[in-house]
C-alpha cells in the first residue's frame, strides 16, 4: 500500500504528551508522518520561518502564550497551512472561535483518541487542498471577470457625441466587475440624437454576455427615427435569440433639436424617464402604458410618445439600480426621491444635476455595497437656433 509522506510541526511543551503524540503519528497506518516538534510559540514561529509543514498541530497552552492568541500567531506566520489545535482548554466557545479564527478542528486533550488525532489530520490536510484549489479557481475566475469587464468597458460609448443644442452627463458603475447596464447613442442626422438605455435581466458574467448581444443586435439595426418601430425591430431580434426566460428593459428616444422635441418609446422593467421643462411643473414622468421586457414575446407593439423641449429642458434616464437602491433600513431611493433632487436643480448644467444625484444616492445608502448595476444619463436640450442663415 502506498503511504503519503506528510510533514507535521508539533507544538507542545509537556514532553510526555509531545512523546505519547509523536509515538500516534509516527504509527498511523497509510501516512508516512514526519513530525517535527517545538516546545514554545517562538521556538514554532522561527521553525516555521525555516520550514513550512503540510500541517501544524497546536497545543494552545504554551509557557510563552495561552489561548486563541497562539492560534492566531501561527495563522499570521502560515495561513496556507491547516492547523488542528490539541489542547487541554476544554471549552466549547473556545472550539468555535478556534474554527472562525482558521484552525481546520479542535480537540481536547483527555477526549481525543488515537484515531481520532490522525483522522483529524487527514481531513485537515484534505481541507487544506480542496481551499488551496477553491482559491486557485476563484482567482481564476477573477482574471475571467476582469477580462469581461475589460471587454465590457469597450463596448461601451466613451463620449456623447457633440451636437448644437445637446449637453449630456453620464454615469456608469456595474455591481459587480461586469455588469448588464448598457447605454448607447446614435447619431441620425445634425440636428437628431438617438439615445439607447437598456438594463438586461441578471447580474455578473451572466448579464454581461446578454448584454453584448443586445449591443451587436443595436448596432446590427441600426439608428431608427422611429422610436416604437426600432424597439419592436429590437424585441423581434432579442426574441429569436437570447434564452428564454431573459429579458431586455429598454428605453430608446430621439432628441429633435431642430423641433425642439423628444420622441420616445420603452418597455416595462425601467424607472419613468425625468423632463423638467423650465416654467412648468418640477417635473414631468415621462409615463407610458408600458409592455413587457423586450426578448420575452415577439410581436408585442410599443408606442410612441412626444414631448416637447424649451430651452433648458432636463432630461434624465436611469435604470432601476438607482431607484432601489437601499439603505440599511432596506428602504430605497425611489423614483419620487429622484424627482425631487431633479426638481431643485432647475436650470443647472448635466454635471451638476448627474452630481447632485450621485451626492443623494450616497447619502442614502451605502454607495460601495449596491446589488444592481446603476447607469445615469442626463441631458440638457432645446431647439437649434435656426434663425441665422434663413431669410
Amino acid at each position: 500500500m502506498h503511504e503519503e509522506n506528510i510533514n507535521v510541526l508539533l507544538v507542545e511543551d509537556d514532553p510526555d504528551y509531545r512523546f505519547l503524540t509523536r509515538e500516534i503519528l509516527t504509527e498511523a497506518e497509510g501516512i508516512d508522518f514526519e513530525v517535527d516538534t517545538a516546545e514554545s510559540l517562538a521556538e514554532a514561529l522561527e521553525h516555521l520561518g525555516d520550514k513550512e509543514p503540510d500541517a501544524v498541530l497546536l497545543d494552545l497552552g504554551l509557557p510563552d502564550s495561552f489561548g486563541l492568541d497562539t492560534l492566531k500567531a501561527v495563522r499570521d506566520k502560515v495561513p496556507q497551512v491547516p492547523v488542528v489545535v490539541l489542547t487541554a482548554l476544554d471549552s466549547p466557545e473556545a472550539g468555535i472561535n478556534a474554527v472562525h479564527q482558521g484552525a481546520q478542528d479542535y480537540l481536547v486533550k483527555g477526549k481525543a483518541n488515537d484515531e481520532m488525532v490522525v483522522r483529524s489530520l487527514r481531513y485537515a490536510l484534505e481541507r487544506g487542498r480542496l481551499e488551496a484549489q477553491l482559491e486557485q479557481a476563484l482567482n481564476d475566475l477573477n482574471r475571467e471577470f476582469e477580462s469581461v469587464a475589460n471587454v465590457q468597458e469597450e463596448l461601451l460609448p466613451v463620449d456623447v457625441p457633440e451636437m448644437p443644442g445637446i449637453e449630456s452627463a453620464v454615469f456608469y458603475r456595474p455591481a459587480r466587475r461586469a455588469g448588464g447596464d448598457y447605454f448607447d447613442f446614435f447619431t441620425i442626422d445634425d440636428t437628431k440624437l438617438g439615445v439607447l438605455e437598456a438594463d438586461v435581466s441578471g447580474h455578473g458574467a451572466h448579464a454581461a454576455v446578454l448584454m453584448a448581444m443586445t449591443r451587436m443586435l443595436a448596432h446590427t439595426l441600426g439608428p431608427g427615427e422611429e422610436p416604437s418601430e426600432w424597439l419592436e425591430q429590437m424585441n423581434e431580434k432579442l426574441a429569436a435569440n437570447i434564452p428564454k426566460g431573459q429579458f431586455v428593459a429598454a428605453f430608446y428616444g430621439i432628441i429633435d433639436t431642430r423641433e425642439g422635441v423628444l420622441k420616445y418609446s420603452r418597455s416595462g422593467g425601467l424607472p419613468s424617464p425625468l423632463l423638467l421643462v423650465p416654467g412648468q411643473e418640477p417635473t414631468s414622468c415621462l409615463d407610458l402604458d408600458l409592455r413587457v421586457p423586450l426578448g420575452v414575446v415577439g410581436g408585442t407593439e410599443y408606442p410612441t410618445c412626444t414631448e416637447d423641449l424649451e430651452p433648458g429642458s432636463i432630461f434624465v434616464v436611469c435604470t432601476d439600480g438607482v431607484t432601489e437602491a437601499k439603505n440599511e433600513d432596506g428602504e430605497p431611493f425611489t423614483h419620487e426621491l429622484l424627482k425631487k433632487v431633479v426638481a431643485k436643480h432647475q436650470g443647472k448644467d448635466p454635471e451638476e444635476v448627474l452630481d447632485a444625484i450621485l451626492t443623494a444616492l450616497r447619502a442614502h445608502c451605502n454607495f460601495d455595497q449596491l446589488k444592481d448595476d446603476i447607469t445615469l444619463l442626463v441631458f440638457k436640450v432645446g431647439p437649434e437656433d435656426t434663425d441665422s442663415g434663413e431669410d
